[in-house]
């Protein structure tokens, strides 16, 4: 009975995990189809303009001399980098929505997670295609108002400053729009709870430093408080040392008063240093690796790498704090 409420709330769990993970998918999956058919349009603008081209030259109204060909065959590039961008970002976003939610929905465990980084990379390539489409399909029309000679001076002018004024224009909204909405990577929030090594994925307490790294900053800071304490000579009466009888300083004496304030903080603080020492402690025993893969082999190695790990640097900080140096041994797995 119990295992099948273990069962049932397991497979609960994972359902509202997958639910929170499929969002992220419909997201990706609405991105590429809008990409899509943006791209799409484009694309079909970039063919016109060739189209375009070709019925001009059937023209007599518009004959293209020997002089002007370096200005057809920009012309004629930039319209096909345009086409060739607009017909990938189609294609892409084509099979991205169609074999993304595939893999997330017929897969085996796991492929959620897989499928929703791939969407998230792809959709990255499809953006910055389409944005180079967009930018070709403007240089070309350019190009095209700067080569037709037939239309006077100050029409093309007045063209060819309308177009570059679109083309930075794009370039400013776009930096606008990208930096006003952008996540950083650091801070992004994402639907997955674990990574692909099943760690917990929480900003929180990914940010908080290891505990050795704070063992370090305690070893520091114990240091610092008991070369403060050292620096009081034995003949002095001093309350936080505690070392002689606490006397009370005259009223006149401000100086002597300020000192047994400060020697009186740094004693709550190395109070406090001693408690965050029995916690650390105890974090580097639960989180050590070797706990870890001890506990999933169930040979009972793990609890004794944690207290390996945990003891040695407890006790490097009971050392500085009763101001003795710090003993550094050689240990070898062979030795008792």
């Amino acid at each position: 009975m119990l295992a099948a409420q273990k069962s049932s709330l397991e497979a609960n769990v994972r359902q509202r995990l997958v639910a929170i993970r499929e969002r992220e998918l419909e997201y990706y999956t609405d991105n590429c189809r809008h990409l899509g058919d943006l791209g799409a349009l484009l694309a079909g603008l970039a063919f016109s303009g060739i189209r375009y081209h070709y019925l001009l030259e059937r023209q007599h109204s518009w004959m293209v001399q020997e002089g002007d060909a370096l200005e057809e065959v920009i012309f004629l590039s930039l319209l096909t980098i345009t086409l060739g961008c607009g017909l990938q970002t189609v294609l892409i976003a084509m099979l991205v929505a169609m074999l993304g939610p595939s893999l997330a929905l017929r897969g085996p465990d796991g492929s959620l997670h897989d499928a929703v980084c791939g969407m998230q990379v792809w959709n990255s390539l499809m953006l910055a295609l389409f944005m180079t489409s967009l930018v070709m399909l403007q240089l070309s029309a350019l190009s095209f108002i700067y080569g037709h000679k037939q239309l006077g001076f100050y029409c093309r002018s007045l063209l060819l400053g309308v177009n570059v004024l679109t083309i930075v224009l794009t370039f400013h909204y776009s930096r606008m729009v990208l930096r006003l909405f952008r996540i950083p990577h650091e801070i992004a929030v994402s639907g997955a709870f674990f990574d692909e090594f099943g760690r917990r994925l929480d900003p929180e307490i990914e940010d908080l430093p290891r505990p050795r790294q704070r063992f370090g900053a305690l070893s520091r800071r114990c240091s610092q408080l008991r070369s403060r304490f050292s620096s009081v000579t034995p003949h002095e009466t001093h309350e936080a040392v505690g070392l002689l009888p606490p006397t009370h300083a005259q009223p006149d004496e401000m100086d002597g008063a300020d000192d047994r304030l400060a020697a009186d903080a740094d004693h709550d603080e190395l109070d406090a240093v001693l408690d965050e020492t029995l916690h650390l402690a105890s974090e580097a025993f639960l989180e050590d690796r070797g706990g870890a893969h001890g506990r999933s082999r169930g040979d009972g190695m793990g609890r004794a790498g944690g207290w390996r790990q945990a003891v040695p640097l407890a006790a490097r900080l009971v050392r500085l704090l009763l101001g003795e140096a710090p003993v550094h041994k050689q240990t070898h797995d062979g030795a008792g």
